[in-house]
C-alpha cells in the first residue's frame, strides 16, 4: 500500500478492518504494515503492535514502493529479520501467513526462499537446537522460492500452518501458541523491501468434483490408447490440474479437461476415475467412472507383436564373489548398474541351449568404476514363488577389470563420493573397417555431474584390454547434443539399415537423465572408426546422426505417457529381429502419477526439507532414500518402428516425432515387490538388456531382486524368447 504520507487515512482504513472478526472466510488481516518510518507502522491484531527488526541495521525504513523495511546492507542471508510480537494467540491448521514483497533493486532478484518462524524473536541460527524457522512459498506458484522477481514488481510469499496430519514426518505441527511471527528474507540481495504480514485463511476447501467423465476410442491407436473428457470443476482460487485414475491407480495429470491415456495393452478393459486438485494440494472427490478397452493389437507386419512374440523363460544369478580385484567392494555384483553386451562366441564350451556370453558392469564407486566382468549363460529358471535359490548360477570366465580411457576419471567434483557415475554402457560388434578382430564398445556417464562427462565414449579388447577413447558424441563446446541424454545405454542396428540411414554407422546410443533431459529417450548413430585410422585421437568429437531426441527440460514434445518432471529411468535399448520383423525396444522404469524430488511419504525436498532452519535430516528409516521419487512405477518394454527412426534420419520426420507402437509390461516377472521402496522402484524397476539375435533370445537386468528384505541388493537376469508372430494375433502371455 502507499501510503503517500497520509497516516490518518491509513489509520482509519485498518482501524475498521480490526471491527471485522478474524475467521477462515474474512480476507486477510494485518498484523503489521511497516510504513516509511516506525511510526508510520500500522498494526491489525489486538495486542500485537510490537515490532521486531534487526538491530545492525542490515534493513531500514524506506518510502520507495510501498514503503517498508529495506534490505540495504549485506551481511549473511540471515542477518535480517522483520516480525510483530504480541500477547499468546493460537495459530491452527486452517490459516496461513502472508507476506508482501516489493523489488526495489533495480534487477532481477532470484533464488531465495523467505523464512518465518513464531518462536524466534532473532535472526535464524543454522546450528542444532535453535528455534525453527519454516519456508515460505510463493503464492504464484505454490512452490518455495522467488525466482524471476522483476524490478518494480511485487511478490507474496505465504506459510500455511500443519496440523499432525500435513507436517513432514518426524517434524512436530506448526500450529500452536505464539507471541512471535517473524520473518528473514534469506537473501543478500540488497533492494529487497518487505511492505506487511498478514493472517489469512488457509485454503483446505477441495474443488468441486469434475462431472460427466467420458471415454473414446482414439482415432488412430484404439489397441494403446483411450481419449477421456470431463467437465470442468470450480474452486475458490483455482484449479490448477486433475489426476486421472486407471483401474485405481493414479496414472498422471492434466491441466485441461481432457487426456490421452497410452502406453496401454490391447484388448484390454480399463475403467478410468478423474479428481480436480487446487494449488494448494486440496483434492476433490472422484467423478463418475468411464470404461472402455482397447482394439485388438494393429501393429505393422513389419514389426514385433510382444504381445504374441515374447515368451518369458525365465531368471539366472550372477557369480559369487570371487577373484575380484576390490579392497574396497566385497561384492562387486551387489548394488549393480551398467549396460549388458551379448557376445555370440563367448564360452564356446557351453552345449546348452543358451549360447554366448554376456559382458556386465558391476557395483559403481571409486575403486570400481570402468570396471567389466564377462559370464556365461546357464539356463534360466522360472521360479513361481520368485525364490533365487531356486535358480541357476553364471558363471564368470573373465574377472572385473578396468576398461575405461585413461582420460576417463570417476567424477571430478567430489572424487572420494560413490554413487555419483553411471555404469558402462556396452555393446560388442565384430570386426570394421580396418580392424582384425571384434570390439567390446564402452560410454562412461555420471548422474550428479554429467557436464562434466561430455567425453565418455570408448572401445576395447574382448579380453578387456587395450581401451581406447575417450571420444565425445558431438563437440563439448556448444553441448550438441546434450551430455543428458549420452551414455546410459548402447546397441548395434544391422549393417544394411545403417549403411542405407546413417551413412554406415550402425552403433546407436542414448540416455535420458531421469527421464526428464530429454522428455524420453534419445539415440544417436555413431561409428568410432570411420573418425580416425585407426581410432580417433582421445577426446575427439565423434560424428553422430540424431534418430530420436524429445525437448529438454521445459519442452513440449515428449514421449507418450510423459508426466511432467517425469523421472521413468531409460535403462536399456535393443535392435530386435525376429524373422522379416524388427523392432527397437527400450526399457524403463516407467513413472505414473506426479513426481517429486524429495522422499517416498510424498514429503518434498525443496519446498519441505531444504529451507528449513536449522537443518534438518531426514531419518532414512522414516524417510527412505531422497530422489526422484513417483506415486507409482512399472517395468515397461517400449517398441519403435525403426521405419520412424530412419524417417528421422533422413529429414523426412523430426527427431521428437517417433512414439512407441506398443508397450509390454514385464512388472510381473520381477522378484522384487514393486511397492517395496519408491526410489528403488524407479531406479531399478527393470535394468538393462542385451539380445542374442542367431537365437531369439532377450535378457534383461533387475538390478535389485533379492537380498535381505530390506535392500534387495543382489541382481537377477530375466530371459525371453522373441519370436515373429502375425500382426493380428494375441496372446496374453501368462502374469
Amino acid at each position: 500500500m502507499n501510503h503517500s504520507g497520509n497516516l490518518w487515512y491509513r489509520v482509519v482504513v485498518f482501524m475498521l478492518m480490526t471491527l471485522l472478526l478474524w475467521n477462515q472466510d474474512a480476507p486477510a488481516s494485518v498484523l503489521v504494515d511497516f510504513g516509511a518510518t516506525a511510526g508510520a507502522n500500522v498494526f491489525g491484531l489486538a495486542g500485537w503492535t510490537t515490532v521486531l527488526k534487526d538491530l545492525t541495521p542490515t534493513t531500514s525504513y524506506s518510502s520507495v514502493g510501498p514503503d517498508g523495511l529495506l534490505l540495504e546492507t549485506t551481511g549473511s542471508e540471515y542477518s535480517n529479520y522483520q516480525g510483530v510480537q504480541g500477547i499468546s494467540r493460537s495459530f491452527g491448521y486452517g490459516e496461513r501467513i502472508l507476506v508482501t514483497w516489493y523489488n526495489n533493486s533495480g534487477n532481477w532478484l532470484s533464488d531465495f526462499t523467505p523464512l518465518v518462524s513464531f518462536t524466534d524473536a532473532n535472526s535464524p541460527v543454522n546450528s542444532p537446537g535453535q528455534p525453527r524457522w519454516y519456508g515460505m512459498k510463493n503464492l504464484a506458484t505454490y512452490h518455495a522460492g522467488i525466482n524471476e522477481f522483476a524490478p518494480g514488481a511485487t511478490v507474496r510469499t505465504y506459510y500455511d500452518f500443519t496440523n499432525s496430519s500435513t507436517a513432514p514426518t518426524d517434524l512436530p505441527p506448526s500450529a500452536g501458541n505464539y507471541t512471535i511471527v517473524n520473518v528473514c528474507m534469506n537473501t543478500t540481495q540488497a533492494g529487497l523491501l518487505i511492505d506487511k504480514i498478514e493472517l489469512a485463511a488457509a485454503d483446505i476447501t477441495a474443488p468441486t468434483m469434475p462431472a460427466n467423465l467420458s471415454t473414446a476410442a482414439h482415432p488412430t491407436q484404439p489397441d494403446n490408447k483411450i481419449n477421456l473428457t470431463w467437465n470442468a470443476s470450480t474452486d475458490g482460487t483455482a484449479v490448477t490440474h486433475y489426476r486421472i485414475y486407471r483401474n485405481g491407480l493414479f496414472v498422471n495429470t492434466s491441466s485441461t479437461t481432457s487426456y490421452t491415456d497410452a502406453l496401454l495393452t490391447p484388448s484390454t478393459s480399463y475403467t478410468y476415475r478423474v479428481t480436480a486438485f487446487d494449488g494448494f494440494g486440496n483434492e476433490s472427490g472422484q467423478s463418475n467412472a468411464a470404461t472402455r478397452s482397447t482394439a485388438s493389437y494393429r501393429g505393422k507386419s513389419s514389426v514385433i507383436n510382444p504381445f504374441a512374440g515374447f515368451q518369458y523363460l525365465g531368471a539366472f544369478k550372477l557369480p559369487p564373489n570371487t577373484g575380484h580385484p576390490f579392497t574396497l567392494v566385497s561384492n562387486p555384483w551387489t548394488y549393480r548398474e551398467g549396460d549388458l553386451a551379448y557376445y555370440p562366441s563367448g564360452d564356446p564350451g557351453n552345449t546348452d541351449a543358451y549360447p554366448g556370453s554376456l559382458y556386465l558392469s558391476g557395483f559403481v564407486q571409486q575403486e570400481s568404476y570402468g570396471y567389466v566382468a564377462e559370464i556365461g549363460i546357464p539356463v534360466p529358471v522360472i521360479s513361481a514363488t520368485k525364490n533365487p535359490n531356486e535358480l541357476n548360477t553364471a558363471t564368470t570366465l573373465r574377472n572385473f577389470t578396468d576398461v575405461k580411457p585413461a582420460n576417463i576419471h570417476y567424477p571430478p567434483a567430489y572424487p572420494d563420493e560413490p554413487y555419483l557415475a553411471m555404469g558402462a554402457a556396452l555393446e560388442y560388434l565384430p570386426a570394421q573397417s580396418g580392424q582384425t578382430s571384434g570390439k567390446l564398445y564402452t560410454a562412461f556417464g555420471d548422474y550428479y555431474y554429467p557436464d562434466q562427462k561430455k567425453v565418455t565414449n570408448g572401445a576395447c579388447d574382448l579380453n578387456l584390454t587395450n581401451p581406447v577413447g575417450a571420444w565425445s558424441v558431438g563437440p563439448v563446446a556448444g553441448n550438441n547434443p546434450p551430455f543428458n541424454t549420452l551414455a546410459r545405454y548402447m546397441f548395434a542396428a544391422p549393417q544394411s539399415w545403417a549403411d542405407a540411414y546413417t551413412g554406415g554407422r550402425p552403433l546407436l546410443t542414448g540416455n535420458s537423465r531421469y527421464g526428464n533431459w530429454p522428455h524420453g529417450p534419445a539415440l544417436y548413430a555413431i561409428a568410432p572408426w570411420m573418425d580416425g585410422t585407426p581410432w580417433p585421437a582421445a577426446g575427439a568429437a565423434l560424428n553422430y546422426i540424431t534418430l530420436l531426441r524429445y525437448d529438454n527440460d521445459g519442452g513440449t514434445h515428449y514421449v507418450d505417457g510423459f508426466i511432467q518432471d517425469d523421472g521413468s529411468r531409460y535403462r536399456g535399448a535393443e535392435w530386435l529381429s525376429a524373422g522379416s520383423q524388427a523392432a527397437v525396444m527400450i526399457s524403463t522404469s516407467k513413472a505414473f502419477g506426479e513426481t517429486w524430488y524429495g522422499y517416498r511419504d510424498g514429503t518434498r525436498y525443496y519446498d519441505d526439507i531444504l529451507p528449513l532452519v536449522p537443518e534438518f535430516e531426514p531419518a532414512y528409516g522414516v524417510y527412505g532414500e531422497k530422489g526422484p521419487i513417483a506415486n507409482s512405477h512399472d517395468g515397461l518394454f517400449l517398441f519403435y518402428d525403426p521405419a520412424d527412426l530412419a524417417a528421422v534420419a533422413q529429414g523426412s520426420q523430426q527427431p521428437y516425432g517417433p512414439q512407441p507402437y506398443a508397450a509390454l509390461d514385464v512388472s510381473h516377472v520381477l522378484f522384487k515387490p514393486i511397492t517395496e521402496d519408491a526410489f528403488e522402484e524407479l531406479c531399478n524397476v527393470v535394468g538393462e538388456v542385451a539380445f542374442d539375435e542367431t537365437h531369439g533370445l532377450l535378457y534383461m537386468a533387475e538390478n535389485r531382486a533379492y537380498g535381505d528384505g530390506i535392500e534387495y541388493e543382489n541382481p537377477v537376469i530375466h530371459v525371453w524368447q522373441v519370436s515373429a508372430a502375425a500382426s493380428n494375433s494375441y496372446l496374453l502371455w501368462t502374469k
